[in-house]
């Protein structure tokens, strides 16, 4: 039986709440660095300045307009989202001035936990609307949050975790449209669906783009019905359209300028190289990564003539913009836990895992090889959190310059500007990216466990992942090695008692609400 919508509201309302609850009581340590601190000082600048300036000089992630001033090159949305961590960053520094570290470390993560807890709630809610279970939902909801990379992402301020809960929204805007709903308040979703994603990240238009294409060639024999479809979708995308247009006219002086111009110079890599390096490369492979993902594969083939115009939306949307992505040099999105530039996705690809999960029951052994997928899925996540994906990424780099050279970097695409590496280039990423020496996963199950031994340096070198390759003692990485530590806030829960205390409170408060609502008594089914 189908649940009525004011129960699968509720439902979805207390899974998000849960949800987001546990992501911030699980979250890191780590500050905004890099691309994370240029998205969170708009933010910063909004609520302190009233302006949408940086002060971080950190091209092409931010670089000056036509007034001289700093500003990001990100689309606004993902600053918008912290806007209420700096506020509430400020009034917990207000109750305690001298924990404003530990402030700003918990208020900078609730942006991407939201991203990730929105995803879940929409996926939860879109599968109960098609019979899924109550229990293949929630499990649904589990494999997505903990068993693929969007875990990690949504314990550090990027926008991954964003992009993802916006385009779950986009996609299943979409899908219940191609399913019957031909009304303006449809419509309206749909166009502010797109307008958040695209506001998100712009490049994600691709997606909307082929999206909506494909939704009316599904349609087309029934485009009569559609007229009040395209009048909410005009009603629902202007504002959006003027909220992109505004900012880049404040950044640049022009409402079509994003602002990437230098980055999108740097198209040019072999599709079949990027496919390969985003799915199978062996450091940065999304089958590694997030084996879930094969999954939400199956349950899409398997769903083929049942399901066939979702389906056919969900691979018109993402598609596109996984080819996009191939092409680009920097194909790896570093620095990250594995291929994030393809975490906007794995939402939608997986929206149709729960009803196909129905249909397992009874039969043992697929049942029990989707759960040896989502052990594995879980550990590692487990590995991908333990330790800032940013420290393997600088070790390993040091380790393959002193044993395989250091590069030439003249012809680089992207200046070295004297840092002595290049943060994107092939000639400083293809070590962690293509060599099994420097694979992420391996690399952080080294570290994990010598830091949590305590071993010094010689110890934890004698079995490195390039052991199996060399003997050289590679001592470069040695300054690397001894930054190293465990990721989560709660190790540093005794330098900001004060909001350590008030922040347990409220996760504790927003996660018993989730569990009111779930428990709240259900109303009859439709």
């Amino acid at each position: 039986m189908t649940p009525s919508p004011k129960q699968v509201r509720r439902e979805a309302s207390a899974v998000g709440l849960v949800v987001i609850a546990l992501l911030l009581l699980l979250t890191g340590r780590e500050p905004p660095w890099g691309d994370a601190q240029v998205m969170y000082e708009v933010a910063e600048s909004i609520v302190l300045n009233h302006h949408v300036t940086v002060g971080l000089d950190f091209p092409p992630q931010s670089h000056r307009g036509p007034d001289g001033q700093l500003y990001a090159q990100y689309a606004l949305m993902p600053s918008l989202s912290h806007v209420p961590g700096v506020v509430l960053r400020q009034a917990l520094t207000r109750v305690a001035p001298d924990d404003w570290m530990m402030a700003r470390v918990v208020t900078s993560h609730v942006a991407p936990a939201f991203g990730l807890a929105l995803a879940a709630a929409l996926g939860f809610a879109f599968a109960r609307r098609r019979g899924a279970s109550r229990r293949s939902s929630l499990f649904g909801v589990a494999i997505l949050v903990c068993a693929t990379q969007l875990f990690v992402h949504a314990r550090y301020p990027m926008s991954e975790a964003l992009q993802a809960g916006a385009f779950t929204g986009f996609v299943i805007a979409l899908i219940r449209i191609a399913d019957g709903a031909r009304t303006r308040r449809a419509g309206i979703a749909l166009g502010v669906w797109a307008g958040l994603v695209v506001n998100t990240k712009a490049v994600l238009l691709l997606g909307v783009a082929v999206g909506l294409c494909a939704l009316l060639a599904l349609l087309w024999r029934q485009r009569r019905e559609l007229a009040p479809v395209v009048l909410g979708l005009a009603i629902g995308a202007l504002p959006m359209v003027a909220i992109f247009a505004a900012y880049n006219y404040a950044r640049w002086g022009n409402p079509l300028d994003t602002g990437y111009s230098e980055t999108l110079g740097n198209m040019g890599e072999a599709v079949w190289v990027g496919l390969m390096g985003l799915f199978v490369s062996p450091g940065k492979g999304l089958l590694w990564f997030s084996p879930a993902v094969v999954l939400g594969g199956i349950a899409l083939w398997r769903a083929w003539r049942t399901e066939k115009p979702a389906v056919i939306l969900i691979a018109a949307c993402v598609v596109p913009i996984v080819i996009f992505y191939a092409c680009f040099l920097s194909w790896s999105g570093d620095y990250a836990w594995g291929p994030r530039y393809l975490s906007f996705g794995i939402p939608a690809v997986m929206l149709l895992v729960p009803p196909w999960l129905d249909r397992l029951h009874g039969r043992r052994v697929a049942r029990s090889a989707v759960y040896f997928v989502f052990v594995v899925g879980i550990c590692v996540q487990v590995l991908g959190s333990a330790v800032f994906c940013n420290h393997w990424i600088r070790l390993s780099r040091a380790a393959r310059i002193q044993w395989l050279g250091n590069p030439n970097r003249a012809g680089a695409p992207v200046a070295e500007a004297g840092r002595g590496h290049c943060d994107w280039c092939f000639e400083d990423m293809f070590g962690h990216q293509w060599l099994p020496a420097f694979s992420q996963i391996a690399g952080h199950a080294w570290m994990v466990r010598h830091i949590a031994m305590a071993d010094d340096w010689p110890t934890a070198e004698a079995d490195a992942p390039w052991r199996r390759y060399t003997s050289l003692d590679l001592t470069e990485a040695r300054t690397f090695y001894s930054r190293l530590r465990f990721d989560s806030w709660l190790i540093d829960a005794g330098r900001g008692k004060t909001v350590t205390a008030i922040w347990l409170v409220l996760l504790a408060l927003v996660g018993a609400a989730g569990v009111w609502l779930w428990r709240r008594p259900r109303g009859p089914p439709t």
